[in-house]
């Protein structure tokens, strides 16, 4: 999808990319535990197509969704498989902040106990 569409993924991410570096770390620690909501919304949309084959499979063809419904579930499900690709990168970026501030921490601390 575009950066440039108008998205719940790319709100994150602008939102992400314009805080990231001002964020306390409980904040950080706060977005990288979302890579846990992500994993739970994809485990969500496996939950949905697998209920979706099995009705697929089990009714009759005229009790199935239509076109329309179906078009609606498909771009429905791409919208939250990209906003849960865009939590991942988000509790990924935060969990690198996390990792780099603790380098830096730890080597600022030895230098001032070298001196």
């Amino acid at each position: 999808m575009s950066i440039n569409a108008r998205t719940t993924a790319n709100a994150l991410i602008k939102l992400w990319e314009a805080a990231a570096d001002a964020l306390p770390t409980e904040d950080l620690e706060w977005i990288r535990d979302m890579s846990n909501v992500a994993e739970l919304e994809a485990r969500n949309i496996s939950a949905t197509f697998s209920t979706l084959a099995n009705l697929a499979a089990n009714t009759s063809e005229a009790d199935q969704p239509t076109r329309a419904e179906l078009t609606g579930i498909f771009y429905s499900a791409s919208y939250q498989l990209d906003t849960i690709a865009a939590l991942i990168e988000i509790a990924g970026g935060a969990a690198y902040c996390l990792e780099t501030s603790a380098k830096l921490k730890a080597e600022e601390r030895r230098r001032t106990t070298d001196v």
